[in-house]
């Protein structure tokens, strides 16, 4: 018979958040580019800020129905989230974002070809760099899963198509391709545009190839394997005359996960070029670091003709201790953002680094009902270089919480 189920999820983050002061003054005087924005402003910026915060993050407050027909050949899932969403990353204003962001977060179709295959059409998770972390305390104040601080985060969703093929038990293959996010994921006018009849135009985007993921997950039983690559290419239309035109973005991630009683060892790894031009969600910083320069406004780019590529290298360890109905998760991460202006030097270079640290301990207090405290620390680089040859103390942030989740 044709099934319908109806599941969803209900979670409230209980949270005390600080910022030292350097990492207020960044984000309310520095606006996180190291160029003052405020030339006398109207509080303090010298000062720490902290709030306790009783919010549900938009994240993890879903209702779910899935589909499948009498034989299982057609499957669907749609998903609608709602709730607090983070506070447009200016936090000491304390703006906790949209009280009713409702958003579909999954609208999926499952075609089954054989036991082996199947497609997948609709909004779905990415192939790519799929694994995350157990860190979710804090999604109304910009922190889930690491996001920014060791992890390129695959759990997003994105409109494409996947082929799902089965090798074997312990190989198989998934091949995607992604609406390549035309004119959505950076600012346009960042290029030297076109001069048309005296007056200066945005380029356009103009994407013929969709963004391609591939992944081959391997299943050793206790050990786990996840390789995965991603590409995409940006191309840009009427540009300045003898200019680039196009970025291209790539990355190779690799995820793995070991048990040993009640020890589980999770763990990715991920390069990539320009990864923060693309739709992928944790590959840039507030400052900006992880994007490619184009050509801008910017008195010091002037006259370039090239651009010139972000790299990042992101990693995180998450290990779990599992005693009676809590995991014990002790984490720690960490992304490195770095771009080399070979033309104008230090004029759009980047040189910043952040990390993650803490422990999360989920507990399973009834069937489908979960309590996790959780305590993290996370630093956005202290000596950064961002656009110029000056350090910036992008500061640290600091965040002891409880959640209470309810799957059902």
């Amino acid at each position: 018979m044709a099934k319908i189920k109806i599941g969803g999820m209900i979670t409230q983050d209980v949270l005390y958040f600080d910022q030292d002061s350097s990492r207020t003054r960044s984000e309310t005087f520095y606006n996180n580019t190291g160029v003052p924005v405020y030339p006398s402003p109207a509080y303090n910026p010298q000062s720490k800020f902290s709030a306790t915060d009783i919010r549900m993050p938009q994240a993890l407050n879903r209702l779910n129905v899935a589909y499948s027909n009498d034989d299982n050949t057609i499957r669907g899932f749609i998903e609608i989230r709602g709730g607090t969403n983070a506070g447009g990353g200016i936090d000491v204003l304390d703006t906790p974002g949209n009280m009713s962001a409702f958003v579909w977060n999954y609208a999926w179709i499952d075609w089954v070809l054989s036991p082996n295959d199947f497609i997948r059409f609709g909004r779905q998770t990415q192939a790519f760099a799929i694994r995350a972390p157990s860190q979710m305390v804090g999604s109304a104040r910009g922190h889930v899963v690491g996001n920014g601080f060791g992890n390129i985060h695959g759990g997003t969703s994105r409109d494409g198509i996947r082929w799902y093929h089965t090798f074997t038990d312990t190989v198989k293959l998934e091949v995607m391709l992604l609406d390549p996010d035309n004119d959505g994921a950076e600012t346009i006018g960042a290029f030297s545009p076109q001069v048309i009849g005296g007056a200066t135009a945005n380029v356009l985007e103009e994407n013929w190839m969709p963004r391609i993921d591939v992944a081959l997950p391997l299943n050793f039983g206790n050990v786990r394997l996840w390789p995965s690559g991603t590409y995409l290419q940006q191309k840009y239309d009427q540009v300045g005359p003898g200019r680039e035109d196009t970025i291209d973005i790539w990355g190779l991630a690799l995820g793995g996960q070991v048990k040993v009683g009640p020890l589980t060892f999770d763990a990715e790894v991920t390069y990539g070029q320009n990864l923060a031009n693309g739709n992928y969600v944790g590959a840039a910083t507030g400052s900006g670091a992880g994007m490619a320069a184009g050509f801008s406004a910017n008195a010091a780019l002037v006259g370039n003709d090239a651009i010139n590529d972000s790299k990042v290298t992101a990693w995180w360890l998450d290990v779990g201790w599992a005693i009676g109905p809590a995991t014990i998760h002790g984490i720690v991460g960490s992304s490195k953002f770095k771009r080399e202006d070979d033309i104008t030097p230090a004029g759009t270079n980047i040189d910043q680094t952040t990390w993650m640290y803490g422990v999360s301990i989920p507990i399973s207090v009834a069937k489908g009902f979960t309590i996790r405290p959780e305590i993290m620390g996370y630093d956005l680089d202290t000596s950064a270089n961002v656009g110029n040859t000056t350090e910036r103390d992008f500061g640290k942030e600091y965040l002891v919480g409880v959640q209470f989740m309810l799957v059902f």
